[in-house]
């Protein structure tokens, strides 16, 4: 069963390889290596935020959650998707706001020299298992990153060991158009291909008035 998750920590850690989520902003993305290959995407559902003005295409109709009620703070709604037991399968929460604009480099415009030393800087938080620079549309790039299934923790003693997570989420940081700071996680039990070629695309159809 999926957990409450509150915020989204803003963090962007190690840079590895660039990942295309998409070639251009109406095409689906071809087959091929680190792009989506599992997706129909007339299949997908539109949905229409009215509180907070957005559209994404999801892998069905979900069922809505304002973040403000987890924490006054957030800006936002969770995207649960269930199954015939209404139970929720995994969510994807939509975060305005999700990092500081300033003191996160815009990544669509800054150089290689501007992101490696800020990317440097926060290598030892190694909250996440994978990260990498994405290429959302032609025009946005972001960091794309999967939390770690086992993490090491210290006790009240400093001593560590490792703990499993009951839970996997990915989540891709990247500015609008407009200049919003938006996070878009996918939070599930186990994230398996299917979901994340599900996730990507609809990380690129996001659109934010």
């Amino acid at each position: 069963m999926i957990k409450k998750i509150f915020t989204t920590a803003a963090i962007l850690l190690t840079l590895f390889s660039p990942i295309t989520f998409a070639a251009d902003n109406n095409a689906a993305p071809a087959a091929a290596q680190n792009k989506i290959i599992n997706v129909t995407p007339d299949k997908f559902y539109e949905y229409r935020s009215v509180n907070y003005n957005y559209t994404i295409k999801c892998p069905a109709q979900p069922v809505i959650t304002d973040m403000k009620f987890e924490m006054p703070a957030l800006k936002g709604e969770t995207l649960f998707f269930l199954n015939e037991k209404n139970e929720p399968l995994y969510a994807y929460r939509i975060e305005f706001d999700a990092f500081d604009g300033k003191a996160v480099p815009d990544f669509n415009t800054a150089d290689q020299k501007t992101m490696d030393a800020y990317i440097a800087k926060l290598k030892e938080a190694n909250l996440f298992e994978v990260t990498t620079v994405a290429s959302i549309t032609k025009d946005t790039k972001g960091v794309f990153a999967i939390t770690a299934k086992e993490l090491e923790v210290k006790d009240e003693n400093g001593a560590v060991e490792t703990v499993t997570a009951s839970n996997q989420a990915a989540v891709t940081y990247f500015r609008t158009k407009s200049g919003k700071c938006m996070s878009i996680m996918i939070i599930a039990d186990e994230l398996t291909e299917e979901l994340l070629d599900a996730y990507r695309y609809s990380v690129t159809t996001f659109q934010a008035n």
